[in-house]
């Protein structure tokens, strides 16, 4: 557990690592604050803070970082509005640490679009594991890109070649198996099939013709989740659809839209 006499053991002069990613703390609890920035400075990560949402917005604007910590309990704006208002509009890392540890409370923090969920008291390390971890995957070297995989092997993705029929509703895959869509279904991935590379949810959820500030992201992965059921119930191949930092998802082949 962090504590604030952390904060005596601050070196002030201590130069920040350019390998580490900007942070940025809301916490609006100041002990807490304090020993946190401290722990993390003591750690070499450039760091700021701030006690809400809107002093968060207001900085951030001038500068920015690559990974939000946030409570959920803040004063005024809700943490679980924050972490969907940054996912919707960025592809920032985002890890929550709260005292809310219930797993409906966890479950739905992730479903708002954060990477990673803590419950307090937090463990040091285990934050310092979090960041380094979630910071690897953020890396665009790291993003497991159409292009890149391309590159490395051509004649693997030729042969992931899948058949969209967008008026009879079918997907067809490389063995020649046709499984018959929903209308949702389709909408998905022809916006696969549209967009080659990495897609948001929001891409989806405005194929689907929803409103992403209101639409919930799980529904995302329940029309994804039928869907390789379907799929596997009729083909040995499975569908190659992978998810990436930043609340992004891939289709690892090609689409050929017809």
């Amino acid at each position: 557990m962090l504590h604030s006499h952390l904060i005596n053991r601050i070196s002030m002069s201590l130069p920040a690592d350019s390998n580490k990613p900007r942070l940025a703390l809301i916490e609006d609890d100041p002990e807490q604050r304090e020993a946190l920035h401290a722990w993390l400075q003591i750690n070499n990560y450039p760091c700021w803070c701030t006690p809400s949402a809107e002093a968060y917005y207001k900085i951030a604007a001038v500068d920015p970082v690559n990974i939000v910590i946030i409570d959920l309990g803040l004063p005024g704006e809700d943490g679980t509005t924050v972490v969907q208002h940054l996912r919707n509009h960025s592809s920032i890392g985002i890890i929550i640490v709260s005292a809310r540890s219930s797993s409906s409370d966890r479950v739905y923090g992730l479903q708002c679009g954060a990477d990673m969920y803590l419950v307090k008291p937090v463990v040091p390390e285990e934050l310092l594991s979090c960041i380094d971890n979630l910071w690897r995957r953020l890396q665009p070297d790291s993003t497991l890109s159409i292009d890149k995989i391309y590159a490395a092997n051509a004649d693997k993705i030729a042969e992931n070649t899948w058949q969209l029929d967008s008026t009879q509703r079918h997907l067809i895959d490389p063995n020649g198996t046709s499984v018959k869509l929903t209308p949702s279904e389709l909408a998905i991935m022809k916006a696969f099939a549209q967009t080659p590379g990495p897609i948001s949810r929001n891409d989806i959820i405005t194929a689907l013709g929803a409103d992403p500030k209101s639409f919930l992201m799980n529904r995302i992965d329940v029309h994804l989740s039928r869907l390789r059921s379907k799929i596997s119930d009729t083909s040995n191949i499975k569908l190659p659809i992978t998810p990436l930092p930043g609340a992004r998802l891939e289709f690892v082949g090609k689409i050929q839209l017809f």
